[in-house]
């Protein structure tokens, strides 16, 4: 967002302290030349880098829907971006209903630790730290995985 501001006062910093240089013309067009090879190298068109885990939340919550899901467990990454998203507005609410997983903070436990058999699927994003609910008896079969953002949907199986 910056990029654009940051090479102009670079630009006009380095004609300042070069005004009277004979090679100012040719000192411009080269860091011209660098920034713009720079930007054009760092372009990404499929996501932001600061919610790059965003990249296949739609697709998920879809299959979800597909798969007629009636409640899930969302790792906290993705379940700011279902509640506030999706959740919020009429037109994109999903018929499931997500609650948040504690992937953050896996040592100890607390009474909803045994919480993971009261869902039906979990969306899991890296690391995939489950240690939290290690006093379930649940196990997961994989359902789909998303290479972009590394996204995982498992089946809950109850024992």
């Amino acid at each position: 967002m910056f990029f654009p501001l940051f090479t102009i006062v670079i630009t006009g910093f380095l004609q300042s302290i070069f005004k009277n240089a004979f090679y100012k013309k040719y000192l411009f067009i080269g860091l011209v030349s660098l920034f713009l090879i720079n930007f054009i190298m760092s372009i990404n068109l499929v996501s932001t880098l600061d919610y790059y885990e965003q990249i296949d939340a739609k697709k998920t919550f879809q299959k979800l829907e597909e798969v007629h899901a009636k409640k899930v467990g969302i790792a906290p990454e993705l379940f700011g971006f279902y509640r506030n998203y999706y959740q919020q507005t009429d037109k994109s609410q999903f018929s499931f209903r997500g609650e948040s997983i504690n992937t953050y903070f896996p040592v100890g436990e607390d009474s909803g630790s045994k919480k993971l058999s009261e869902f039906e699927y979990l969306v899991l994003f890296p690391p995939y730290n489950l240690s939290f609910y290690k006093k379930n008896n649940v196990s997961f079969k994989a359902v789909e995985f998303y290479t972009g953002s590394k996204t995982l949907i498992v089946k809950v199986l109850n024992p």
